[in-house]
């Protein structure tokens, strides 16, 4: 198994001392590579989002530097959808924690999907919080 498959699959299941040991003696361009590109469609940052790793999304903001606003491919109610930026991913999951620490991050809220469905919208669909303001696409 190569290094990229290797970070992607920790991710995937929130082994967060293992990313760190994996990127430890990498540069700090090896390891913005190895957090930003894609394996299957999504990037590591879209899996941790997905399955509400917390500690493994702030790690990878803060110490990979990956990009929270790379979408990717996330498979959702039985739909693929393309271009899902990480909000709109940890909000269609149901991770309040994750969304949360996300939109610390000063995102752009209200980039949309194939669907025309933005990340502040999605994020008051499961948890009904009308805090967020939404708008509409122009």
């Amino acid at each position: 198994m190569d290094l990229q498959t290797a970070v992607f699959n920790t991710v995937w299941d929130g082994k967060l001392r293992l990313l760190t040991k994996l990127l430890a003696s990498k540069s700090k361009e090896e390891v913005y590579s190895l957090t930003s590109e894609k394996t299957n469609e999504a990037t590591p940052l879209l899996m941790a989002d997905r399955y509400g790793h917390l500690n493994m999304v702030e790690f990878l903001l803060e110490q990979g530097s990956a990009s929270i606003e790379v979408g990717g491919s996330v498979n959702f109610d039985g739909e693929t959808i393309e271009g899902a930026p990480s909000l709109w991913d940890a909000s269609v999951a149901g991770h309040l924690n994750v969304v949360q620490s996300v939109k610390s991050w000063n995102i752009c809220q209200h980039c949309f999907d194939q669907f025309n469905s933005s990340s502040s919208i999605m994020f008051r669909w499961p948890f009904g919080n009308c805090e967020v303001p939404c708008r509409t696409q122009s």
